[in-house]
Formats: C-alpha cells, sequence, structure tokens
C-alpha cells in the first residue's frame, strides 16, 4: 500500500483483517455442513448395509422356504409314481394270472375237443353208423357240453383280461 496514510493504511489492513475474519468463518461453516453431509452419508450408508442384510436374510428365508416347498412337491410326485409302479406291476401280474387261465381253459377245451373226437372216431369206428348206442350219445352230448363250457370260460378270460388291459 503505498503512498497511503497511516490512517488508510490501518483501515485497509483493518478490512484485511475483517475480510479473512469473514473467510474463515465463511470456511468454518462450510466444513461443518460438509461434517453434517458426511455424518448423513455415513447414516445412509449404515441403513443401506442393514437393508441388505435384512433383505439378505428375507431372500434367504423365502429360498429356504421354496426349497421346502418344492421339495414336498417331488416328494409327492416320487410316491405318486411309487404307487403308479405298484399299480403298474399288480396290472402285470394279473395279466399274467389272466394269461395263465386262459391258457389253461384253452387246453382243457383242446383236451375235450380231442377226447369227444376221439370219442367219435371210436364211436364210428365200432359200430354203426346210423346206430349209435343212447349212452355214448348221452357222453358225447356231455363232452361236448364241457368242450362248449370250457370255451366259454376262455371267453370269459379274455374278456377279463381285456377289461384289466384297458383300465
Amino acid at each position: 500500500m503505498k503512498g497511503a496514510t497511516g490512517v488508510e493504511a490501518v483501515v485497509s489492513r483493518q478490512l484485511f483483517l475483517n475480510l479473512r475474519q469473514g473467510l474463515t468463518g465463511q470456511q468454518i461453516r462450510v466444513e461443518g455442513k460438509i461434517h453434517e453431509v458426511e455424518v448423513q452419508i455415513k447414516n445412509v450408508e449404515i441403513q443401506v448395509k442393514a437393508l441388505a442384510v435384512n433383505l439378505k436374510d428375507e431372500l434367504h428365508d423365502q429360498l429356504g422356504q421354496i426349497r421346502g416347498e418344492l421339495s414336498n412337491k417331488l416328494l409327492a410326485v416320487d410316491n405318486k409314481l411309487v404307487a403308479m409302479d405298484f399299480t403298474l406291476v399288480a396290472m402285470r401280474a394279473s395279466m399274467e394270472r389272466s394269461e395263465d387261465k386262459l391258457s389253461a381253459q384253452i387246453e382243457k377245451s383242446s383236451v375235450l375237443s380231442n377226447a369227444a373226437m376221439e370219442m367219435l372216431m371210436l364211436e364210428l369206428i365200432t359200430a354203426d353208423h346210423h346206430r349209435i348206442t343212447a349212452d355214448t350219445h348221452v357222453s358225447i352230448e356231455a363232452i361236448a357240453e364241457a368242450a362248449e363250457a370250457a370255451a366259454a370260460e376262455a371267453i370269459a378270460s379274455i374278456d377279463t383280461c381285456v377289461s384289466a388291459v384297458m383300465r
């Protein structure tokens, strides 16, 4: 401050000090605001971390619940599949029994048919074609009726087998 008088220098110096103090006060206020903002940021970070932990725990719980429900549903499906397997095994066994019965009925019909044919052939060979005795006639009729009954049983067994397969 060249050329300034002593009063001007004092006033200038006082203005400089006041200006400096004003800046310092303003700087202190700004630093205080910055500190407040930093504290608020820290508080927000803490809240965000707490929310993240809560969300993680909640998602973990929901995932566990979903896993449990899926496990129960898979177990139910597995149980149904096992029940279906047992049903199929039972149906297969029933079909096999029906096939065995059918085979036995067919064989019985075949044996009775062969016996009837043999009886008829014996009758034709040993007796007069025009005179078959009443006893032999009754026997042939009984054998024929037995063969018809066996054939009817075989047909009924076939129907039962087909019905079991269709179910």
